[in-house]
């Protein structure tokens, strides 16, 4: 079957351009299945304008009001509104030539697993010296890319594709975690190279037909995405290649992409110093040394210098044809929206929808337990005081459990059904992909919230300003035998912390965090056996903070309590464990060397604590494995010492009292 495209345009403002770019969207040989206009609050007459450049197009068409104040805000509820397989992102001021869409759709039709076409792009833009305001195009004004050159060290030193040039599949968006508002310039490039970090070259397909135009703005004006040199803009720039060098660490790719990485930030610094912009530029030099290869590289570097990189090829493909250059027609005045009149032009016969999205969405993944998690989805039902969507992700069980949901008669409530067994991640991350409210919650399938405390955990989170992505609360846990309360100590999802203990714990079952998060933080690793919303707090709060609260707001039933289950829980924690300090050891050796000793000794504990007999008995020799590793980084460590002792006597077949855990 043929896919079919929405089209998403955030508008604020764009009277005078809008018509064009819509009528742009008319004439494509390929048209859209549906056009989606976000309008963020315009005065300017841009409604009308697009009302009037839409009237009778030949495909369907959606009005949608929106208070976003934020083109990422805008285009993510573009995002959810749509129901099609792919996704073109246009700004009210871009325009494509009439081969664009078809080009790029053929791109992805031909590389069904890229998810991201780019076709060939130019510039709009005035000649102030010809005074006549007249649109005329220009060539791409962006660096060249190398021959070779990866994608993502290309797009870091500044060559990159417009919003208008880029098509989407669905999917991969939404698995790159949609547009972050944070980024209010350079937002496309963030969506692009996020999804680079996780597809690699073989994620973008090339068009080699049609154009699209970038518009320049004249006269200085601005539009919904912002400007680059505007202490806003320079903010946004380095929130974007902060993240961007956080996940390359994270993934073991920093290396690869280091000198990129180093020569974007230095752009910054240099628009900075040019700006004035003494606090950009200091935040420059902490993420430069935060980033930058070791003393011995950059000397090895400097003695044997590499070799110049191949000629640069084109950085949009072959030449277009003389047809593909000419610019966009001119569009009438009364099409495009001109300035309002002195009297109040008529009422458009559409008036924008509201799009009505959930305060909140729930997310409880669920595999072969139909009874506990009806409990748990009847817990979220009865909050109160609060519009909510539930999502129940069941992943693939073979018991009664989707029919037992199913049974549950509520409109607020979703199942989701995975097609194979992914694990508990991934069924959190479809349930994220799927999220339409602005902040999102977790709750386990044998978990239970409390009655009435939805309400008072979102007031908490919406009190925190913008830098809180989420938020955690008390927990009473559950073991079979007696009931514990666990409440998170303030500060305990500081950093530091949260890489000695799982200060976020329970964060699945009591965690809000705002949606938006995703987009910088990514999803849950779905590689890890265990602990994976521990490591998934530990990326959020390297960029993010977390709050906590005292408040008890749910129930944590631990189900690890049988010996032989503890046993294969406790073997998938610490293969999660090793997994977990191959991430973010370099990020706990620069928090301090004694938080890195600490985790890993920590690790060497657990291995000796496997019950003896057991399918998985203590394992003495890893064990000391691990607390040498902590002696290299601590060499005075007395707990170290000891443990090492301790395992090599265990070894030797001796049985001493296991140490404990002495100051030091």
């Amino acid at each position: 079957m043929k896919a079919r495209v929405s089209a998403v345009i955030p508008l604020h403002q764009g009277a005078d351009t809008i018509g064009e770019t819509l009528l742009s969207l008319r004439a494509q040989t390929a048209p859209p299945w549906e056009v989606i206009v976000v309008d963020d609050r315009s005065t300017d007459g841009g409604f009308a304008a697009a009302a009037a450049a839409l009237a009778g197009a030949p495909f369907r068409v959606r009005f949608l009001a929106s208070d976003a104040g934020n083109a990422g805000r805008a285009r993510n509820l573009g995002l959810l509104a749509a129901r099609s397989d792919r996704l073109l992102f246009l700004d009210a001021d871009d325009v494509l030539g009439p081969e664009a869409l078809a080009g790029s759709n053929e791109a992805l039709d031909a590389a069904p697993d890229a998810g991201l076409a780019l076709c060939r792009w130019r510039r709009l833009e005035t000649d102030p010296d010809r005074g006549d305001g007249a649109w005329r195009t220009a060539l791409a004004s962006c660096r060249p890319r190398h021959a070779g050159e990866p994608l993502l060290s290309a797009w870091l030193r500044g060559w990159y594709h417009p919003t208008c040039a880029m098509l989407w599949d669905r999917e991969a968006c939404l698995r790159t975690g949609g547009w972050d508002p944070q980024a209010s310039v350079m937002d496309d490039g963030d969506l692009a190279m996020r999804h680079l970090l996780r597809t690699g070259d073989a994620g973008v397909a090339f068009s080699t037909r049609g154009l699209a135009y970038y518009r320049r703005p004249a006269g200085g004006a601005t539009t919904l995405s912002g400007r680059r040199a505007t202490p806003e803009g320079l903010a946004s720039r380095l929130h974007v290649f902060e993240k961007i060098g956080h996940r390359l660490e994270e993934s073991g790719r920093l290396g690869i992409h280091r000198a990129a990485l180093l020569t974007a930030l230095h752009n910054v610094r240099l628009d900075a110093a040019a700006a004035g912009d003494a606090a950009s530029a200091d935040r420059v030099a902490r993420l430069v040394r935060r980033f930058r290869a070791p003393a011995a590289a950059r000397l090895k570097r400097r003695l044997f210098p590499a070799s110049p990189p191949a000629p640069a090829a084109d950085p949009n493909g072959p030449p277009p044809s003389a047809a593909d250059c000419r610019p966009p027609r001119p569009i009438p005045a009364a099409v495009r929206g001109a300035a309002p009149a002195p009297t109040p032009a008529p009422a458009p016969a559409v008036t924008p929808e509201e799009l009505r999205l959930p305060e909140v969405s729930a997310i409880i993944p669920v595999f072969n337990r139909p009874a506990d998690v009806v409990r748990a989805i009847r817990s979220v039902l009865a909050q109160t005081d609060v519009t909510l969507e539930l999502l129940v992700v069941d992943d693939a069980s073979t018991d009664g459990t989707p029919e037992a949901v199913e049974a549950v008669d509520d409109p607020r409530l979703r199942l989701l059904r995975q097609r194979e067994n992914g694990g508990v991640a991934a069924a959190r991350n479809r349930g994220l992909r799927e999220a339409r409210g602005r902040v999102v919650a977790f709750l386990d399938s044998d978990d239970a919230w409390l009655p009435g405390t939805l309400r008072p955990r979102l007031r908490a989170l919406d009190a925190e300003p913008a830098a809180t992505a989420a938020l955690c609360s008390g927990i009473q846990r559950l073991d079979g035998k007696r009931t514990a309360t666990h409440r998170p100590a303030a500060g305990a999802a500081a950093l530091p912390a949260l890489f000695l203990e799982n200060g976020a714990f329970g964060f699945t079952v009591n965690g809000l965090m705002r949606r938006e998060a995703v987009a910088t933080a990514g999803f849950f690793d779905e590689t890890l056996e265990a602990i994976e919303d521990w490591e998934f707090c530990i990326r959020l709060a390297k960029q993010h903070r977390i709050a906590v609260i005292p408040r008890v707001t749910a129930r944590y039933r631990d189900d690890a309590a049988a010996t032989p289950r503890r046993s294969r829980a406790l073997e998938r924690n610490l293969r999660a464990r090793e997994q977990l300090y191959a991430i973010h050891g370099p990020a706990m050796r620069r928090a301090g060397r004694a938080v890195a000793a600490a985790y890993l000794l920590e690790t060497a504990r657990r291995h000796l604590a496997r019950a003896p007999g057991s399918e998985h008995p203590p394992d003495p020799a890893a064990a000391a494995a691990l607390a040498r590793r902590a002696l290299a980084l601590r060499p005075h460590s007395l707990a170290a010492l000891r443990l090492l002792r301790w395992a090599r006597g265990r070894s030797r077949n001796a049985a001493p009292a296991a140490p404990g855990r002495p100051a030091e």
